[in-house]
């Protein structure tokens, strides 16, 4: 006979935080357990997990996550997560759930190549471990002299130049890079880097639906 465990303790450990009552109530209603048994066998582990991400979606207490779950529940309601590593919308990372609207932002728009002028190696590591093969990234050092030639290249083949402003970054290269396709992003941090690129392909979505209408 498999060992047991309080349901509120299974509960927290696949990641389900607050009332445990309202998760108990799905499972007395799928005939899993009882209301009157405070314990469940850990055997039934992945059939209680199954049952509950099929009724719930888990979220933490960021209110972007919050918005974001509303609209990926598809009929779920949600639950709080008992950490903030088990959240569906950021699993835990800021950076990463930035990084993902992003790239929806940029797919949406038809942008699928990034040219990054400043950064460091860390920040260029975490950006593309974030999109992974969702988008290419072309990263230019911005202490590093570059050629009127070079940078036009770099244009033509992005569909969006970001300038990382607050990185280490000469004039003497950003200068080059002028176009209705550039914007420059003022903060350091990933995750307000992915924001701001969001937020400049939103407006150009709307400038180029105001020229057509």
């Amino acid at each position: 006979m498999g060992q047991d465990e309080l349901k509120a303790d299974l509960f927290r450990r696949i990641g389900f935080g607050g009332d445990p009552d309202l998760l108990d109530a799905i499972l007395i209603a799928a005939g899993v357990t009882t209301g009157r048994k405070p314990r469940i066998l850990s055997s039934k582990q992945d059939q209680v997990r199954d049952l509950m991400n099929k009724s719930f979606i888990l979220v933490c207490s960021r209110g972007d996550c919050r918005d974001s779950a509303t609209s990926l529940a598809k009929g779920r309601t949600l639950a709080v997560a008992s950490l903030t590593e088990h959240c569906e919308c950021c699993g835990g990372s800021a950076s990463a759930a930035a990084l993902e609207r992003m790239v929806q932002a940029c797919h949406s728009a038809g942008i699928g190549r990034i040219c990054v002028v400043g950064g460091t190696p860390k920040s260029w590591q975490e950006l593309r471990d974030g999109i992974g093969s969702s988008m290419e990234v072309r990263v230019i050092e911005g202490t590093v002299a570059r050629s009127r030639k070079e940078a036009d290249a770099d244009i033509r083949w992005a569909d969006a130049v970001v300038l990382w402003g607050p990185t280490p970054l000469d004039h003497r290269v950003s200068d080059l890079y002028r176009d209705p396709k550039v914007t420059v992003v003022a903060h350091r941090g990933i995750q307000q880097f992915a924001q701001a690129v969001e937020n400049f392909v939103a407006k150009g979505r709307t400038e180029l639906s105001d020229s057509a209408s």
